[in-house]
């Protein structure tokens, strides 16, 4: 097939429709005929003037370009369509000031100066055709959307917020706006080396605070575990991660804290051995009073002080620390192989923003991480973790020594990433049925939508899914990476395409997914996740968009 030659397909409506076929994977020239109804020279015809209007790929494999999946999946086909015809340079040189359609002779004579070698009654027909193909783009008063294109820097996300406005000389060993820092820390990874959390807090510019109270903090509240040299969380500490939201949950979530309120009140009657209770633990919690109330609380002020902290929440909604709960699954397998099993901890690390760099930043890092994780310094995406699924190394996994290429990357990302992964799952159903799912942006957040209705925020849908699984959705409930970051590192890697406000599962990934063994592979592991993903999006109650 000639790709450069001017089609002789004439009608949009037929190549709309090729197009939606294209995009749900039939891409066969007989699928395609059994698809439309056509025979096949018909659909050759429509193959390449879809080439010719690039919106798709020249060659054999029939993958659309940004082009055609921005008409298939971009809301009116025909607003995508519009834009796409008006910047075609051989439509742009016909089209007069006032966008008007050409005359039927002067693209006869543009077809015969493209074409020389055409007969007449050939170049004829084929003016004819390309003016009834691009006849609704130019007739539509649709206008290109000029888009304010932004440098997309690889920068990574910072881990937390720095602490840099800490008072040293506030309770160092248990300050609760430090401890919430360290509980935040601890939710992106699921697990923490020491040498972690001191490069963590070297970052955040306090490298000389004592950490020795915190760990022993988290133990007792029971949030995390320490196993060898590493803090890892606990479902207890992913259960109340809330509290992690504001330094306020922090300190009504403590059940120390709240058994030192009770004694105060107490004392107030003349309890001496709520006396004797507060005696023990005053210099850590009248610190605390001051962080919470902003001054000292007394026996006689201390109600009327939470009424003015709590507004019109109560305290019984925040979560008391308590036991660490259940053991946590930890298989020695990628994500994609064991996410059957209950109780496997889900994280969104931060350094994910790192796959920005691509191939060659990736072997960089792992090449700085060949001397192991026990050294003081961030975690990145060399961190070998022993129970958290989230980054591109599942527990277990030996680091490798380097990333071939980006294909490799790529199908590391799906088998050990548990977000990118079931959001891939969610897009390949948007495949299946265009109509039905979708991932598009409101305001600026990225919602999961069935069937035209919103089912949630697609980070918070995720975590509903995982929780439903009996997973443990690590992630934190403020902060830390947002979809847009997800979606932009999947995006830079080739796994989506962002088209405006949708999404998409990319052509070549959704190409690779039925032709290279590879991919082949990764696929037949998803496509079960997704077929389960598609059952649990069936019966999720819609909320509003605004929710």
């Amino acid at each position: 097939m000639r790709t450069t030659s001017i089609p002789t397909a004439n009608n949009p409506r037929l190549l709309f429709r090729m197009l939606g076929w294209v995009a749900r994977g039939v891409r066969t020239s007989r699928g395609l005929q059994e698809a439309l109804g056509v025979d096949v020279r018909t659909v050759q015809y429509y193959l390449q003037a879809a080439q010719w209007l690039r919106l798709m790929e020249a060659g054999s494999d029939h993958l659309l370009t940004a082009a055609g999946l921005d008409v298939v999946f971009g809301g009116d086909p025909l607003v995508s369509y519009s834009k796409t015809v008006r910047q075609h340079p051989f439509i742009e040189a016909l089209v007069s000031e006032d966008e008007q359609l050409p005359a039927v002779e002067d693209v006869v004579v543009a077809i015969a100066r493209a074409e020389p070698d055409l007969a007449p009654a050939t170049v004829r027909r084929k003016a004819s055709a390309v003016r009834s193909l691009v006849q609704p783009a130019l007739a539509s008063q649709a206008r290109a959307v000029q888009v304010n294109e932004q440098l997309l820097l690889p920068l990574s996300a910072p881990a937390v917020a720095p602490l840099s406005a800490l008072n040293p000389g506030r309770a160092k060993d248990a300050d609760p706006d430090v401890f919430r820092w360290i509980y935040e820390a601890l939710l992106d990874y699921g697990e923490l080396t020491l040498g972690h959390l001191r490069g963590l807090l070297d970052r955040a510019g306090v490298s000389e605070l004592p950490i020795g109270g915190y760990i022993d903090l988290l133990i007792q509240r029971g949030d995390a575990t320490r196993v060898g040299e590493r803090l890892v969380v606990t479902a207890g500490g992913v259960a109340r991660r809330e509290a992690a939201s504001s330094t306020t949950g922090i300190i009504l979530s403590h059940a120390g804290y709240r058994g030192w309120l009770d004694d105060m009140r107490d004392a107030a009657t003349g309890d001496r051995s709520a006396e004797i209770r507060m005696s023990e633990v005053a210099r850590t919690f009248r610190e605390w009073d001051i962080r919470l109330f902003g001054g000292p609380a007394n026996p006689d002020t201390v109600d009327r002080m939470l009424d003015r902290v709590l507004l019109d929440r109560s305290l019984d909604s925040f979560p008391i620390s308590g036991p660490p709960g259940e053991p946590l699954a930890s298989p020695q397998a990628s994500f994609l192989d064991c996410w059957q099993e209950q109780g496997l901890v889900l994280t969104l690390p931060p350094f994910l923003s790192d796959l920005f760099h691509g191939v060659a930043g990736v072997n960089r890092v792992l090449a700085a991480g060949r001397s192991g994780d026990v050294g003081v310094g961030s975690p990145s995406l060399a961190f070998r973790p022993t129970v958290a699924h989230g980054g591109v190394l599942h527990p277990g996994e030996p680091l490798p020594k380097s990333v071939p290429d980006t294909v490799s990357l790529r199908q590391r990302l799906l088998m050990n990433a548990p977000y990118p992964a079931i959001i891939a799952a969610l897009l390949l159903l948007h495949r299946r049925e265009p109509g039905a799912f979708s991932v598009e942006s409101r305001a600026g957040m990225w919602y999961v939508s069935y069937r035209g209705k919103p089912v949630g925020k697609l980070l918070s849908m995720v975590d509903s899914f995982g929780a439903s699984r009996g997973w443990l959705p690590c992630r934190r409930r403020v902060g830390g990476l947002a979809a847009a970051d997800v979606l932009d590192a999947m995006d830079a890697l080739g796994v989506v395409h962002v088209l405006g406000d949708i999404v998409v599962l990319s052509e070549v990934v959704f190409h690779r997914f039925r032709a290279e063994p590879e991919d082949v592979e990764v696929y037949e592991a998803l496509r079960p996740l997704a077929d389960v993903l598609e059952t649990w999006l069936h019966e999720v109650r819609p909320i509003g968009w605004d929710a």
